[in-house]
């Protein structure tokens, strides 16, 4: 069975609002970015990180305070996306040793 257009224009709707969803669909599908979905996909961190390592395959600072609220995506952005040391998540991490430790051993080995 054929969707009709308008079942389809309503289920991208549907995606374009679901920030892992809309990060599958533009990496996936579109194989780009995805402007009318940034909003979206910028508001979670995890989604956020990966989109401009994987799809965009460049800093994205209009999300970075959105990937700056969690530690891992904002490490992973960093390392893989930044390819230089992050002054914004080092004064996060500041006073917690075991992360300072990580983050600047995967500095060390995938930047340079």
């Amino acid at each position: 069975m054929i969707f009709k257009p308008k079942r389809v224009k309503e289920r991208i709707e549907v995606l374009k609002k679901d920030p892992k969803l809309a990060l599958e669909y533009a990496g996936n599908i579109l194989r780009g970015r995805w402007p009318e979905a940034e909003p979206y996909i910028m508001k979670d961190p995890e989604s956020a990180s990966r989109y401009a390592t994987h799809v965009m395959r460049e800093p994205w600072p209009e999300a970075e305070p959105y990937i700056l609220k969690s530690f891992v995506p904002a490490m992973e952005y960093a390392v893989y996306t930044k390819r230089k040391l992050w002054p914004e998540l080092e004064k996060i991490i500041d006073g917690k040793p075991e992360l300072v430790k990580i983050y600047r051993k995967l500095m060390r080995y995938y930047t340079y």
